[in-house]
């Protein structure tokens, strides 16, 4: 996707507004905890991403030398350190939107975050972490509701996590019409698919397929904190 938003191909403005709807709230998140009020926030990340962009710093990125996400975070605390003294100069990104940033929206999601001492640099991992699971489990839901039965899927969905208070198996049949066993299998399938959206995601996010099961890994532990 890196690739792709970087190069002069017709694909090139599609993956560089997913790459930005993907990874501007775990920037925004990264700058709050560092101090910034929303509107400060704001500004930074807008005017980092149009600065980003501006300079070809998504042709600079190597695959070969690590996450996407940490190349990210470095140029955006060197464009902070630099910029500072000068964000007030061009208030965001110099009028050059580059996506449109949901404040209202990201401070209700920063509100219910942990503030406890955690360092920005691990609340940006986790942030990214569970905006790339709420992508997946949003493409999973788009899927679902394509078919007959998309009310089921609001039921079936707490059963992803193994959540103590999602209703019984037994009960759930019942209220679908459908066997005990039928529901078992429906909810192995939907674990199956969603299983393969993630990883799916996830190997867009390196470079090398080998390292999928360990950015897997690294995903879950930071989730869950």
């Amino acid at each position: 996707m890196v690739v792709a938003a970087a190069g002069p191909s017709p694909a090139a403005e599609g993956a560089l507004r997913q790459l930005c709807e993907k990874y501007w709230f775990p920037l925004y998140g990264f700058v709050r905890r560092r101090g910034q009020t929303p509107a400060e926030a704001e500004d930074s990340v807008q005017s980092f991403l149009a600065h980003f962009l501006a300079e070809q710093h998504l042709a600079k990125a190597d695959r070969t030398r690590g996450r996407f996400r940490s190349y990210l975070v470095m140029c955006f605390e060197n464009f902070l350190h630099n910029q500072w003294r000068k964000a007030t100069a061009a208030k965001r990104g110099g009028g050059e939107e580059v996506v449109t940033l949901d404040t209202h929206d990201a401070e209700s999601r920063y509100a219910i975050e942990d503030h406890s001492t955690e360092p920005p640099d691990l609340a940006y991992n986790r942030q990214w972490a569970r905006s790339l699971l709420d992508q997946v489990f949003a493409q999973l839901r788009s899927e679902w509701s394509q078919g007959d039965r998309p009310d089921l899927f609001e039921e079936l969905q707490a059963h992803l996590w193994g959540d103590p208070t999602s209703l019984p198996y037994q009960t759930l049949a019942d209220r679908f019409g459908m066997t005990r066993v039928n529901l078992r299998v429906t909810l192995h399938r939907l674990r199956q698919r969603y299983r393969e959206l993630l990883r799916d995601a996830v190997a867009q996010t390196i470079a090398d397929p080998s390292e999928v099961d360990d950015e897997l890994r690294f995903l879950m532990q930071v989730v869950s904190r």
